[in-house]
């Protein structure tokens, strides 16, 4: 039996300004067990609280942010 994938949808306007949420390891939706999150996929669509979870778990990365510190290569 083939897999079937949830259809793409079209990310709004706020989505597109905001970085994505992605996955960093394998991991099987919570609503539907057929349909595998993989490494690079987006998930910014999920609630902030099943993100939250999923950063915590390691299974995804939170988007760079400015304040994040990352890039201060001369801190003078």
């Amino acid at each position: 039996m083939a897999k079937q994938q949830a259809p793409k949808v079209a990310p709004s306007a706020e989505e597109q300004a905001a970085a994505p949420y992605s996955v960093i390891k394998p991991f099987r939706d919570i609503n539907n067990w057929d349909l595998e999150h993989k490494a690079g996929d987006d998930v910014s669509h999920f609630d902030q609280d099943r993100l939250d979870s999923l950063v915590e778990r390691g299974l995804i990365q939170p988007p760079f942010t400015e304040d994040s510190g990352a890039g201060d290569e001369n801190p003078d």
